[in-house]
């Protein structure tokens, strides 16, 4: 579990003020889940949670929606009224492997696409996932030398009039030929853009 935009609380208010929050947001989060659960900080805004007591998928979801509905209530911390959320990644014994270590991996990696997609919601590990945060990153990374590397090219497109078929406008548009993954469509190397502040 990771609290969403929590690094501006302690921008904005400090860090005493961001621990009595994290404060908060853990008992909220153990209370949500039970006494037969173990909740545990991680570091900064990091927790983790191993439900002990699954005995069918929907249990899990269950157990997240708690967590989602008890930090959602509003906090007041020093006379300050706050709202938090979580972006929550979950793996599965053993359906996403045996290990600790690893199980707490991709559970990271299910966070991550939790915040790469908008935040505040859960998603459980799969491969096919992994595989695709992966292509991000990669993607990521070559854009900022796509434009060294000759990889961006501007097509135009012409805008017609309806009644004379005359050309008005012309619309400018990106493309991108990668090195290594070939065309990326627009809706795919736009957000990365965006997101690197490209």
């Amino acid at each position: 579990i990771d609290i969403d935009n929590f690094k501006t609380v302690n921008d904005s208010w400090g860090h005493d003020f961001g621990d009595a929050i994290l404060k908060e947001i853990s008992r909220r989060i153990t209370d949500a889940v039970g006494d037969n659960n173990l909740t545990s900080r991680l570091g900064g805004d990091e927790f983790t949670i191993l439900l002990a007591d699954i005995h069918k998928k929907e249990d899990i979801t269950y157990h997240l929606h708690n967590i989602q509905e008890a930090l959602s209530a509003p906090h007041i911390i020093q006379g300050q009224l706050l709202y938090s959320t979580a972006s929550i990644g979950v793996s599965v014994y053993p359906e996403n492997g045996k290990d600790a270590e690893f199980l707490v991996k991709q559970a990271d990696l299910a966070m991550f696409h939790v915040k790469e997609s908008g935040r505040n919601n859960f998603f459980q590990y799969s491969d096919t996932l992994e595989e695709s945060i992966r292509r991000k990153k990669v993607l990521r990374q070559q854009l900022l030398s796509a434009i060294a590397n000759q990889e961006l090219e501007v097509h135009y497109q012409p805008i017609l009039s309806s009644d004379t078929l005359e050309i008005i406008k012309v619309e400018a548009l990106l493309r991108w030929n990668s090195s290594t993954y070939g065309a990326i469509p627009p809706s795919e190397f736009i957000p990365l853009a965006e997101s690197n502040g490209s």
